[in-house]
């Protein structure tokens, strides 16, 4: 009880730390939106194709479920294709704009590496070995005098020594996601994407053009969400009661090894908020039925009086919150009462059911729960009219 209480404390005092959605600094034009030059190609292209991300069906926001609009003025050079090993003919030919290398000295596993020799600089992406959660990507701006060898030399020893003054490389990012990288229809030149990492709930994607002496970032995009902000002080009150109770029940997960369960769970819990307040067309589908969660609580709430005492406060706060839900939704995204109220049940079973992985015979067998339809009406979205917050 004391954990709850505490719990629901820090939740309090974040949304108080954070801008009122009510005032005057509501974010009321639509999502994603552009934050820099909105004049230049490259950020328009890059605001369309978060769009086509951000109304994916995709519960993260990446390029991998996103069809590119066919209004670009751009095209992909790197894309998902360049690194898709899970393919079934391996990783695609790059575009014939950067020669392919692999590469046998570690860290690095391959590379790509601009042909042109044209400009002062050029663009290079690199592929790292990393560790077992995946490899490591790494976006540099490499002056044209810099040789393959001398570059790569320097990449093998950046962690032992100083890198050299005299080969002139810029790191524009390194990351667990890869570089996006087009070409402007309109000059030929290549601009590159730097999205949110996979663990950011709606990480900004940053834009890198090419300037004279190097890099440069016009603009970003942004998602209505800064890193790591919780979306609860979006929704409503009752809400937010629901998600300490949830959590004192799923326990703080302390002393669990690398593989970290419960922080997962905790990390796809925030995920979940985020898009029941602003992406409710792209909720996940959890690992366990309600049935089998029911089931796993109340062998929990079995073992203790105070257990038994917060699953019935769950079970009072789910109708409340559903029912706040609901207005919500026709607040903010004016959707019909029967919209509402069907959508509201679905994402507050959704996020009840994403806190907890109990063993399941069935699950395993089928990888989880059976896929249900999201009742979420295709291509409502946001009231430009509506501020968000709770009420």
């Amino acid at each position: 009880m004391a954990r709850t209480l505490r719990r629901l404390a820090a939740l309090s005092l974040l949304a108080a730390a954070l801008p009122s959605a009510q005032g005057a600094g509501a974010p009321r034009e639509p999502l994603p939106r552009l934050v820099g030059d909105a004049t230049r190609i490259e950020c328009t292209d890059a605001l369309e194709l978060a769009r086509a991300s951000f109304f994916g069906s995709s519960f993260g926001l990446d390029m991998r479920s996103a069809t590119p609009p066919s209004t670009l003025h751009s095209r992909f050079v790197v894309d998902d294709a360049t690194f898709a090993d899970a393919t079934p003919n391996g990783p695609q030919p790059a575009d014939p704009t950067f020669e392919r290398l692999g590469v046998p000295t570690a860290p690095t596993r391959e590379m790509l590496w601009e042909r042109s020799d044209a400009a002062p600089w050029r663009w290079v992406v690199t592929r790292d070995t990393w560790s077992w959660r995946g490899d490591q990507f790494g976006l540099f701006a490499v002056d044209s005098a810099t040789s393959q060898e001398s570059f790569l030399a320097e990449r093998t020893a950046h962690d032992e020594a100083k890198p050299r003054s005299d080969l002139r490389v810029t790191t524009v990012f390194e990351s667990w996601q890869q570089p996006y990288i087009l070409r402007s229809d309109e000059d030929m030149t290549l601009w590159a994407i730097e999205v949110g990492e996979s663990w950011q709930m709606f990480g900004g994607w940053k834009i890198f053009v090419r300037g004279e002496h190097g890099p440069l970032s016009p603009c970003s995009v942004s998602f209505g969400l800064e890193q790591d902000q919780s979306a609860l002080p979006l929704l409503p009150s009752e809400l937010t009661q629901l998600e300490a109770l949830l959590l004192d029940a799923l326990g703080p997960g302390t002393g669990e090894g690398t593989l970290h369960p419960t922080l997962r769970i905790q990390n796809d819990v925030r995920h979940t908020w985020a898009n029941i307040a602003l992406r409710p067309w792209s909720l996940p589908q959890p690992y366990n039925t309600r049935d089998e969660i029911e089931a796993g609580l109340a062998e929990w709430a079995s073992q203790d009086a105070d257990q038994r005492a917060e699953l019935a406060r769950i079970h009072a706060l789910v109708p409340l919150s559903e029912r706040a839900l609901a207005a919500y939704y026709r607040r903010v995204f004016g959707a019909s009462a029967q919209q509402a109220r069907h959508s509201a049940t679905h994402a507050i079973d959704v996020a009840v059911r994403m806190h907890f992985a109990f063993h399941s015979d069935r699950a395993q067998a089928s990888g989880g729960s059976p896929a249900e339809p999201n009742p979420w009406p295709i291509g409502m979205t946001r009231r430009r009219d509506a501020s968000l917050g709770s009420h």
